[in-house]
């Protein structure tokens, strides 16, 4: 038994999709079921947890994941990581810039972003629980029809999403619009709500978004008063009272979702310690790439930081003048993609 899982274990290994798990930030623990198990980086190693443990993650890596952005979901994309150009300060506080190419960019819009903009798992799940006769079908169809118009900020936010699920191991399974009484608002609360991973297993994972073409490092998206990013990761950092309204918002949401057992596992360590979370401010720039986007906000964030708190500024620089046309363009391409 134990050389089969040796050998199972290394082939596993080799594959493209594992390799990219063990590049991620925190590669140590995967959810498994119920349980949030520990990644073996070695057969040894592996066995000394036993052979259940090894069962479970190789199970877990063969199967498909159902979460949104992740392989085997309805975005079954890959989303470019881009290159890094700096990085400031360390973990559990870090900044860290990345850089689009124009060709990255159209990769990512066509697929996984456009996923998430438009809610394709929502839309499916809708149709699904619907009417399927003929007549119903064309009435669905029509009331979920994509918008002719999208802000560009809200693709600032679907890139967010996209990136913190591919390469931080997140997982934001309720899109903060099918919250939305009316198209096109801005509801109160984190951006992105969700789950994310580290070396204790499964935790919440908060979110705040700031898209801004401004030639001014930062921009000023970054200490506009009470909305600036830098005010509202303070305030997911210092005030109870805001980690506890989102760990409600998602709980309810969590009842008889796939994601529930993750949930719980990240409710266990929330409820001990709620400072026990991940934070993440993004923005989405479309200028030259500057450390100084995000090295003061480093700064002040790292200064009476929790000790459990884990909070990184992350910068997306696509290709210059971009940010204007963006929401044009995803437009454009989903509607090429649909005929």
């Amino acid at each position: 038994m134990a050389e089969r899982l040796q050998s199972e274990h290394h082939e596993l290994l080799q594959t493209s999709y594992c390799s990219k798990v063990l590049r991620t930030g925190f590669p140590k623990y995967w959810a498994f079921n119920d349980r949030s198990y520990r990644l073996p980086t070695s057969p040894s190693k592996s066995l000394r947890h036993g052979e259940k443990h090894i069962v479970a993650w190789i199970r877990f890596q063969q199967e498909p994941s159902r979460g949104r952005g992740k392989p085997g979901g309805v975005n079954d994309v890959s989303l470019p990581a881009g290159e890094e150009v700096y990085t400031h300060g360390e973990l559990p506080c870090r900044g860290t810039g990345v850089v689009w190419t124009r060709e990255e960019l159209d990769e990512a819009i066509k697929g996984p972003v456009a996923s998430v903009l438009f809610d394709d798992e929502g839309k499916a799940s809708i149709k699904e629980t619907l009417g399927q006769t003929e007549f119903e079908t064309a009435g669905i169809e029509d009331v979920l029809r994509d918008p002719d118009k999208v802000d560009s900020w809200r693709v600032g936010e679907a890139i967010a999403d996209t990136y913190l699920t591919h390469h931080r191991s997140c997982v934001f399974p309720w899109p903060s619009d099918r919250d939305k009484r009316k198209s096109g608002s801005s509801l109160p609360g984190a951006d992105l709500v969700g789950l994310g991973i580290d070396d204790n297993g499964d935790c919440l994972a908060f979110g705040e978004v700031k898209t801004s073409s401004e030639e001014k490092y930062p921009p000023k998206v970054m200490y506009n008063d009470a909305d600036g990013l830098n005010r509202q990761l303070t305030n997911l950092r210092d005030r109870d009272s805001i980690r506890k309204d989102l760990f409600m918002y998602l709980c309810v949401r969590a009842r008889r979702a796939e994601w529930k057992p993750r949930f719980q596992a990240a409710s266990n360590r929330f409820l001990k310690n709620n400072s026990d979370v991940q934070i993440y401010g993004v923005l989405v720039r479309d200028v030259k790439p500057d450390v100084k986007d995000v090295q003061k906000g480093v700064n002040e964030l790292a200064d009476n930081r929790p000790k459990e708190t884990r909070i990184e500024f992350l910068a997306v620089y696509i290709p210059c003048g971009e940010i204007a046309n963006l929401g044009d363009k995803v437009v454009s391409q989903r509607s090429e993609d649909m005929q």
